[in-house]
This record gives C-alpha cells, structure tokens and sequence, in this order.
C-alpha cells in the first residue's frame, strides 16, 4: 500500500512536471515568434489553384514556408518585413484596383503580431490608387507578392 501511494505520488509529480514543461515551450515558443504572416494567393489564369503559406518572423530570423518549400529571410528581408507591417497597420479590407480585375492575383494577407489585432489585407498586382498607401507599404506589399511567386509550383492548395 505505501510503495502504491508513493507511486501515484510521483506519477502525479511527473505528469505536472510533463505540463508545466509543455506549458513553458509553448510560451516562449509564442515569445520568439514577433510576427506571423499568412497569405493566400488566387486568380491568374488559373484561378482555380490556390498558392497557402505563411512567413514567420522572430527577432533574428525570418522563414517563409508554403507546402515543402522553406526558405530563410535574410536581415535585409526581416527588416523589410517588420517596417512595411508598421506601414500597413491601419490598412484593411480590399486594396485591389477595382479597374483591374481580369487574370489578376489576388493576395489575402493576414499579419499577427504581438500588440496588435489580426490584420487582414487583400492587395492585387495593382493597388487601388484612391487609397493613400505609404511608400514603405507599397515597398511591402511588391516584396511579398514577389516572394510568393517565387514559390515554386505544387500541387494545388484545397479552396476554401
């Protein structure tokens, strides 16, 4: 009887040694992770297949990943990154030139950063010229739809 309850005393002991550890990685997993981008790419010519990935910032490292593709961002990238999230903070809704519209992508942009709400942004290859956008922003947005076209192709994304 005492060696079961000093078992069951040390089981209770590692299992909240077990959660507290997840709870722990998952904290500063949070912490090293400044700023998540997730975009989705549509229209083109064939509008039917979806290009899904997301970049991740943290304070020295920058990754963007779409399916198998992985590719680290460089300082210059990660700065890009985190000054034109600064320049677009305010943006939201639909950005695309309504005049254009046929084959044009079309980018859906969601930025999480620690401080901020969610931000959802939809840019297409040309921007609404009625929409006062900082050059900063318009530098941000060109450096993402230029990194998601460099994504090579795969096998198309299920649509939503």
């Amino acid at each position: 009887m005492r060696h079961a309850l000093l078992m069951a005393v040390a089981s209770v002991g590692l299992l909240g040694a077990l959660f507290v550890g997840t709870e722990s990685t998952t904290a500063s997993r949070r912490k090293s992770q400044s700023m998540h981008i997730a975009f989705r790419r549509t229209g083109g010519f064939f509008a039917g297949r979806a290009l899904e990935g997301t970049i991740d910032i943290a304070a020295a490292d920058g990754k963007l990943m779409s399916g198998q593709y992985v590719r680290s961002l460089d300082a210059r990238d990660i700065q890009l990154v985190n000054e034109g999230a600064k320049a677009v903070e305010g943006l939201k809704g639909d950005l695309r030139d309504p005049q254009k519209g046929a084959d044009q992508y079309q980018y859906e942009i969601t930025i999480e950063a620690p401080g901020r709400n969610a931000q959802k942004i939809i840019v297409g290859d040309t921007a609404d010229t009625s929409v006062p956008i900082s050059t900063k922003a318009e530098k941000f947005f060109e450096w993402l739809r230029n990194q998601i076209n460099q994504v090579p192709r795969q096998a198309p994304s299920k649509s939503r």
